[in-house]
């Protein structure tokens, strides 16, 4: 197996994990549930993983415009916020969820998906260590973090395409996953 089908098989694994394992079972109230005042509903989830890989794929490795700003996903999921959500405390996080509009959050984190997955049958895997102008290209793009959210671009800065690829876009993505499931058991639901 090569690097692109290998990044390819990780990448598209979310996908699989997320519809067979996380969504199978669920309602749409349960996608919104928050199992406790300080956890994250599934739904906001997908939102936050949505959001910060179209910023780090989008805006930081490709420098084109995410698919939040071309697609019109603003106003398809109900909402003017386009930050990440990494400094979002509690109250703000279930306000945002009385607001977003839940389907819509699970299409745009497809479409974010979808347009990875486009990228990746070409993207030139020999530039994987090549460092993207963090700073210059965060400044053109709409609004990624929030004040309080400075330590992701420090966190960010310096690092390679390879870097926001294997983590951004697939390793923090199944951390959330894994954030999914255990909500999941705490709203009841068995796991599969």
């Amino acid at each position: 197996m090569d690097l692109r089908e290998y990044i390819k098989g990780q990448h598209g694994g979310i996908r699989t994990i997320f519809q067979t394992s996380i969504l199978s079972g669920l309602t749409p109230d349960q996608l919104t549930q928050r199992p406790s005042p300080y956890a994250n509903s599934i739904a906001w989830l997908a939102w936050h993983c949505a959001r910060t890989e179209d910023v780090a794929m989008n805006t930081v490795v490709r420098g084109v415009d995410q698919v939040f700003a071309s697609s019109g996903w603003g106003e398809k999921l109900g909402v003017a916020l386009s930050d990440i959500g990494t400094s979002m405390g509690d109250e703000e996080a279930a306000q945002f969820m009385q607001q977003v509009d839940a389907p819509a959050v699970l299409d745009y984190w497809a479409a974010v998906q979808a347009e990875t997955r486009n990228w990746l049958k070409t993207a030139d895997v020999s530039r994987l260590e090549d460092v993207p102008d963090l700073t210059a290209r965060l400044k053109a793009a709409p609004p990624a973090l929030a004040p309080g959210a400075g330590w992701v671009q420090s966190l960010w800065s310096g690092k390679p395409v390879a870097f926001f690829v294997n983590w951004v876009a697939i390793g923090h993505e199944y951390v959330h996953l894994g954030e999914m499931t255990t909500t999941r058991s705490a709203l009841g639901l068995r796991g599969l």
